[in-house]
Formats: structure tokens, C-alpha cells, sequence
């Protein structure tokens, strides 16, 4: 193959670099040689210019081994930390090491800790340690529970109950729901508990409280008017023209009509206060003097049977107050009579009651 261009400069430059260094080497083998024939002539004419010249090329020698050396050292590696002790505390333990990492992070990773991204360390990781090194783990985790509601009170104002009494006429029952909470632990410990979010599972129905806003406790008289709310809970035919102020000259004043046996408004349903007899109808409870109850006529003292007609549990108690002022209910029973023959979630019950 033909020589090309490009073969004949790379010849050439390596012929020019092997010239060069022929030239270099001579130069420098030289020199060494004429200096000392030079500084030998010299001494033996006694020329002081050239053996000045000769002390100085001496003392340029020195100071560049002197410069090299200085920058060998320069260049080597700096020396390792010194060894000292370090407590390190983690994971409810406590480590003595002897340790010669120049930071935290190292000295962990050379004892073989790994950490999470919630982990907390004292000093920081880049930090150099110091004589305690101590690593909390912190974990967040989130926790769904379940959790009674509290019943909600629900209070109704009745005039047919006298002022300052009240009556529970349902217990009301507790709802259902769900919460899940963010928890922080550090070393395993509960930290912090905080809510997020809550859901009903179910809902909780009120406490129906019923308050007096009456005049008073006892049962009015037959020449006394009801209230009206209580005439029209009974069905009075003369409420409307009573309550539209037309009221028809000469009509009856309305007398008090009570709950018969079955329900009806008859007024000579129960039997007559002062003998033996029964009733029937609805019962329910507040609170008052324990083992007793009110009724509208019968003479405070008389001791009266009460049966729950669902369960057939019965209970006695004395008649120590007036009332029930509410259609279609026989008797307020105290809420310890009350619960001897129903439960507390139920409001009305119906009843027997005996004398």
C-alpha cells in the first residue's frame, strides 16, 4: 500500500521527537561535566567568578529538592481521626463503641443501623458525634375504633304538668361510630393522638325530656277549664268556638273528661275513688318519690297494683301525687316502678292498675 499524508507526518513528528530528546539527554550530560571542568579550571587559576557561580547553581539545587519535597508531602493524605469513645442509644439499648468516623452517619452505618425517613438523630448525620449518639424511632401509624354517641337530651315543654316537674318519656338510646385516629409512637410510646375523620354507623335517638310549665301540680277541679292543649288532646267540642272567643251563650262550661279502660274519653269508665276497683291504659314515669305514683282521683295513700299487660311483670306503689294530665295514659309511675315492670327505653307503657 501507498504511504499516505498522514503517514509521512506521523513519521516525521517521531523522528523530530526522538532528535529532541538526543538533544535534551546531551544537554544534560553536558552540562554536569563542563560545570566541573569549569569550577576545576577555575580552582586551579583561582577564579572567584566562577566559583560564586558554583556556590549559587549548588544552593538552586537544594532549594528545589526542597520544593519537591514539599509538595510530595502536600499531596499525601490527610491523617484519620483519632479514635475516641461514643455511647450510641437506640432501640432501648445502649452501645459503648470506640469510633473513628468523622460523622454520625458513618459511625451508624458502620454499626449497622438502618433508618426510616421518620427517625429522629441527635446530633444530625453530618454532624462529627459527640459522646452520645442517640437514635428515636418514630413510627405513624393510622387506628380505626368504634365508639358509643351520647344520647342527646330533648327537652318539650307540657302547661298540663305543673312548673318545676319534669317527665322522661323516652330514655332515648346511644349511636354508633366510626373514627380513625393518627397515631405517633417514638421508641414504641404513644406520642400523639390526633382525629381525622368520623363516620355514623348509627345514629342516637334523644333523651325526650317533658317539662311543667303549669301552675301547678294538683289535678284541676270539674269547674275548673283544662288547657288547651290537654282539651284538645281529649277532643272537646267546645275548643273551637272557645278558642275563636264565640263561645255559644248558655253552652256548659267543659268538665274534665278522663281515659276509660279502653281508651275512649267516657268519664265513668274508672271505677269510683274509695272502692275497690281497676282501670286500664297508659303508664309512664319521672321522678319522684321512690315507690310511689300519681293519679287524678284516687285519695293520696291508696295503694295501687300496677301490671304491664305486654309482660305481665306488676309492681305496687302508693298514690303520693296528681296526674297523668295527658289522654289516653291512667297513671305517672316514679321511675323505680317504672322499671320494675319495663325498661328504661320505653316511655309509655299499658297498664292495669287494681285497688
Amino acid at each position: 500500500m501507498a504511504p499516505t499524508s498522514t503517514d509521512t507526518h506521523r513519521r516525521l513528528r517521531e523522528r523530530l521527537r526522538g532528535q529532541l530528546g538526543v538533544v535534551l539527554l546531551a544537554a544534560a550530560v553536558a552540562a554536569p561535566v563542563a560545570g566541573a571542568a569549569a569550577l576545576w579550571s577555575a580552582h586551579d587559576r583561582g577564579n572567584p567568578t566562577l566559583r560564586s557561580a558554583a556556590l549559587a547553581a549548588s544552593v538552586d539545587a537544594d532549594r528545589l529538592a526542597r520544593d519537591r519535597a514539599s509538595r510530595s508531602a502536600s499531596r499525601q493524605e490527610a491523617p484519620a481521626a483519632p479514635a475516641k469513645p461514643v455511647t450510641v442509644i437506640h432501640d432501648g439499648t445502649r452501645r459503648e463503641v470506640v469510633a473513628r468516623a468523622a460523622t454520625v452517619g458513618e459511625l451508624l452505618a458502620g454499626l449497622g443501623l438502618k433508618l426510616d425517613g421518620d427517625d429522629e438523630v441527635s446530633p444530625p448525620l453530618a454532624a462529627p458525634p459527640g459522646e452520645t449518639v442517640t437514635v428515636v424511632r418514630v413510627e405513624v401509624s393510622r387506628v380505626t375504633e368504634e365508639r358509643a354517641v351520647p344520647v342527646p337530651k330533648e327537652l318539650r315543654d307540657d302547661p298540663a304538668l305543673a312548673r318545676g316537674e319534669t317527665r322522661v318519656e323516652a330514655d332515648g338510646t346511644p349511636g354508633l361510630e366510626r373514627v380513625v385516629f393518627e397515631v405517633t409512637r417514638r421508641d414504641g410510646r404513644v406520642a400523639s393522638r390526633r382525629q381525622i375523620s368520623t363516620e355514623t354507623l348509627t345514629a342516637a335517638s334523644p333523651r325526650l325530656v317533658i317539662v311543667g310549665r303549669g301552675g301547678g301540680r294538683g289535678a284541676p277541679t270539674d269547674d275548673e277549664d283544662l288547657p288547651l292543649k290537654l282539651r284538645l288532646a281529649q277532643g272537646d267540642d267546645a275548643v273551637a268556638g272557645a278558642a275563636d272567643g264565640r263561645r255559644a251563650a248558655g253552652a256548659p262550661a267543659p268538665r274534665r273528661r278522663f281515659a276509660a279502660a279502653d281508651g275512649s274519653s267516657d268519664p265513668g269508665a274508672p271505677d269510683a275513688p274509695g272502692t275497690g276497683g281497676h282501670q286500664e291504659g297508659g303508664a309512664s314515669w319521672y321522678r319522684y318519690k321512690p315507690g310511689t305514683c300519681a293519679h287524678r282521683t284516687l285519695p293520696k295513700g291508696t295503694v295501687v297494683k300496677v301490671t304491664n299487660l305486654a309482660t305481665g311483670q306488676s309492681a305496687s306503689c302508693t298514690v303520693a301525687d296528681r296526674g297523668p294530665f295527658v289522654a289516653g295514659r291512667v297513671i305517672d309511675l316514679d321511675r323505680s316502678v317504672f322499671m320494675a315492670i319495663a325498661t328504661g327505653n320505653e316511655g309509655v307503657v299499658r297498664v292495669r292498675i287494681e285497688w
